[in-house]
């Protein structure tokens, strides 16, 4: 997974749930915006290096390949397929998880619970999110700002993108949280604490399967022979508890006092 570096370039998430302009509502998302520094813009434009001069182009004018055949290559028409699929399908899955996050959280967001019907419509509609008339407008604005953070963050982090759990976390952050920006990088810290949790080849997930194993086969061994005659003793039924860390196992309070506890170390 990728640990890029948060500096004084680093990306920045706005969103703006609603402007108002001579009595009109209207949603506005900027999603990944590069702003540079102001103190150093000068300086490091002095500094970056010039394109030398080339036959017919002068000096720091980029080459003419006009001539060149832009056409793309099969393999790279094939790459962009590839990928154009799997953006849609991981788009898919986002909203589904979305759709099904719960309503614990409406309790301790009075002022996301309070939000009307018609800036939850339409931060649905700027997101692209269908089907969701059985929802309480709480719940379509939630589901909304979930889908807008998860794809922001599927396309910020190209090598892990999107996996299942990872709406089970944010859920609580965007609860608490009500700037997207400032949940959108929360997200990304602990995603950069714990990469190995949403690999695709399961190792990270699967060697802390194997620890909790080895901890229960010495903490409690009579359990361990227990689970080893249900042959469950690779632990995988907490599977989730692990990656989801007790999200769907504890109440929504009982979640945030855990997690206060272990991101306190």
């Amino acid at each position: 997974m990728s640990n890029d570096k948060i500096c004084d370039r680093s990306p920045h998430i706005s969103n703006t749930w609603v402007e108002k302009d001579e009595g009109k509502i209207g949603i506005t998302q900027e999603v990944a915006i590069i702003e540079l520094t102001e103190s150093s813009d000068s300086e490091e434009l002095e500094s970056l290096p010039k394109f030398s001069a080339i036959e017919g182009s002068g000096e720091g004018e980029l080459p003419n390949n006009s001539s060149k055949d832009s056409t793309p290559t099969k393999p790279e028409i094939k790459s962009k397929t590839n990928s154009d699929e799997g953006f849609e399908k991981w788009q898919r899955i986002i909203r589904l998880d979305g759709m099904h996050a719960n309503a614990e959280w409406v309790p301790y967001s009075p002022t996301q619970a309070g939000m009307s019907a018609e800036i939850a419509q339409h931060l649905a509609e700027s997101v692209g999110l269908k089907d969701y008339d059985n929802l309480e407008p709480c719940r379509i604005f939630h589901t909304a700002r979930l889908v807008s953070i998860l794809e922001a963050y599927a396309l910020y982090d190209l090598v892990t993108e999107y996996c299942k759990r990872m709406s089970d976390i944010l859920s609580p952050m965007i609860a608490e949280i009500d700037e997207d920006h400032k949940a959108f990088w929360c997200f990304a810290g602990f995603m950069r604490k714990t990469p190995h949790n949403f690999r695709l080849d399961e190792e990270g997930i699967t060697a802390q399967l194997t620890t909790i194993s080895k901890i229960i086969k010495f903490k409690d061994p009579h359990l361990y022979k227990h689970l080893e005659k249900l042959q469950a003793d690779n632990c995988f039924f907490v599977y989730r508890m692990v990656v989801a860390l007790f999200r769907k196992e504890l109440k929504f309070e009982q979640t945030l006092c855990l997690w206060e506890v272990m991101w306190a170390d």
